[in-house]
């Protein structure tokens, strides 16, 4: 070849490398270093909460954001749902600001309000994903208005449960059978070129579990697979978290893959190494992965963009941060929020008595939810087959429910007979797929879900599994007899019964009588522990190793249900004992 023809080639070879490279433009346009396509990056993030004990979903959200606006995604190709009640909110101790970690700088800063309040709902969550504009009610308008060739991030952070997703209206879900439905529609629509979903909810893995098909280019993970709780962190009492924030900052898996992110070049990391770390990271659930396992070998970059090369990176590790020294089921954590806002309120102040109404109004609205489930699956298959029924897991694989209209249908039902689910009683969306499953006709359901929740009924019956000590039936022979075998000697005799009875026997009492407070008691005896032990919460994952304290519970989180005993003298109507007690 000639000199002349050599330089030609080089001349040509050039402005190939050139062309290619010069596709990366602002406006979050992917690289064709990695990428041969002239596409766009675009973001729609979500956090599907409200309320100040939420403060976490909101926290991930904005950090989200930052991470994507440093990695140089414009606004108008950033879309973001979030309620906004946090940042000014009355409890929040730094009016105007968020942060996602102890001693965080603030996310808040420059986030769009593109949906809030409520705004903030499942059906223009669909409209902005499918790009419809025309759909939508309220809101700033934006959808992701994208095409063959761009590439899609979307991120959802919330409160969950097998087959759904909560919104900050507790009668709005976002259904698994939907969420597949819509993804599908852009599909078909050519309405992306590869599409990347990171899930942060309990049960996460329900939504994508046998659902999903791998042909879609869609790739996504979630906190947890589709029967356990994902979990909160940076959470109050936790060494280092400030003590006035009085709830959770993060949430183990956003945290996880968030800091991967602020920790390491984007340009350099792929998404299998980013599940990597996080799933390491996330010790208390299973991080898991669906859909297109093609793009594991993506570069995040391609979806995130990236921070300027002259940025100097952190070292990350995989572990915990020393800060973290527990974490929180997200469905406890209004729990902790309750009881962090009572032990912080003056003695005798308008707080405290506040305090003690949503902590009393918590607990009883669980008992609900937890009797009234027991009491429909007693009635639906009997006391034996109950809960082995309500609780079953299908095969790894196998989408929840055969029928996803008979789940909607019923979980409708239920509320409307028994009164909202409640983010604490999203727990039972497995028992409705398993009633659907089992072939409970509506009908059946509307019957004995009026006979569990009856006014009546509720009165009589004691809540599942729960002994509370109250005045004795005026039986002839037993006004002060009581025993706990069905051949046993009294129990009762000797017991103070001046104590904490009837209407006393309540978690204000307990709670009082734990931390040694005479004055914030409500009638009897006043009589408590003296040593004023900090007795802490009652719940998984919040009692820490160091303060000396054993424990041990009858059972796990899980759903459970008594059992009739044939050999127990049918006068007493009722349960003798605990198992785990009388053991």
């Amino acid at each position: 070849m000639s000199i002349q023809g050599l330089v030609v080639l080089l001349f040509l070879s050039v402005l190939s490398v050139s062309t290619i490279g010069s596709t990366l433009v602002e406006n979050g346009s992917t690289s064709t270093t990695h990428h041969k396509s002239k596409g766009k990056r675009w973001a729609l993030l979500i956090a599907g909460s409200n309320g100040y004990d939420n403060y976490r979903h909101q926290a991930d959200v904005c950090h989200a954001y930052q991470i994507l606006k440093k990695g140089g995604l414009k606004d108008e190709n950033i879309i973001v749902f979030m309620y906004d009640d946090i940042a000014n909110n009355t409890e929040n101790p730094r009016p105007g600001v968020i942060i996602n970690k102890p001693n965080g700088k603030d996310v808040y800063h420059g986030v769009p309000k593109d949906y809030t309040g409520d705004d903030v709902n499942s059906h223009n969550f669909y409209a902005a994903i499918l790009g419809e504009k025309t759909a939508l009610k309220g809101g700033s308008g934006k959808v992701l208005e994208t095409g063959p060739n761009d590439h899609i991030f979307i991120y959802y952070t919330d409160h969950g449960a097998t087959g759904l997703l909560g919104m900050p209206s507790e009668s709005d879900f976002v259904y698994a059978k939907d969420l597949i439905h819509v993804l599908k529609k852009k599909h078909a629509a050519k309405g992306y070129k590869s599409m990347v979903f990171y899930l942060e909810a309990c049960e996460s893995g329900s939504m994508f579990e046998g659902l999903l098909p791998k042909n879609m280019n869609i790739y996504a993970t979630t906190a947890s697979n589709a029967e356990e709780s994902s979990y909160a962190t940076y959470c109050d009492g936790d060494p280092g978290v400030p003590t006035e924030f009085g709830t959770c900052l993060g949430d183990l898996y956003s945290i996880s893959w968030l800091e991967d992110c602020d920790a390491n070049d984007l340009r350099k990391e792929t998404f299998g190494v980013q599940y990597k770390r996080v799933r390491s990271r996330t010790n208390e659930s299973h991080v898991m992965q669906y859909g297109d396992m093609s793009h594991i070998k993506e570069f995040l970059y391609t979806y995130m963009g990236a921070t300027p090369k002259t940025h100097s990176y952190a070292p990350f590790t995989s572990s915990p941060s020393e800060s973290i020294s527990r974490t929180v089921s997200q469905r406890d954590v209004a729990l902790l929020y309750f009881l962090q806002k009572l032990n912080r309120a003056p003695t005798g102040s308008h707080e405290k008595i506040e305090a003690q109404k949503q902590l009393r109004k918590e607990i009883a609205r669980r008992k609900h939810v937890d009797y009234s489930i027991t009491k429909i699956g007693e009635l639906l298959f009997g006391t034996e087959r109950s809960s082995k029924v309500l609780m079953n897991v299908r095969p790894s694989g196998q989408p929840l429910v055969d029928d996803w209209e008979c789940f909607k249908m019923f979980i409708r039902t239920y509320e409307s007979r028994c009164g909202k689910l409640s983010k604490y009683g999203m727990k039972y969306t497995r028992a409705f797929a398993n009633m659907c499953n089992a072939g409970v006709s509506l009908e059946k359901l509307v019957a004995v879900s009026d006979q569990a929740c009856s006014k009546k009924h509720m009165r009589t019956s004691s809540f599942s599994c729960t002994t509370i000590l109250h005045q004795t039936e005026k039986i002839p022979g037993l006004v002060s007899l009581s025993i706990n075998n069905r051949n046993g000697i009294d129990v009762y005799n000797g017991v103070p019964k001046q104590d904490y009875a009837l209407g006393d026997v309540n978690i204000v009492n307990l709670f009082a009588v734990i931390l040694g407070n005479k004055s914030d008691l409500i009638g009897e005896s006043g009589k408590v522990l003296d040593s004023a032990a900090f007795g802490g919460s009652l719940f998984e994952g919040l009692l820490p190793d160091r303060m000396s304290i054993y424990a041990t519970a009858a059972s796990r989180e899980s759903f459970a249900a008594c059992q009739h005993d044939p050999a127990v003298p049918a006068e007493y109507a009722t349960y003798l004992g605990d198992l785990y007690s009388i053991s």
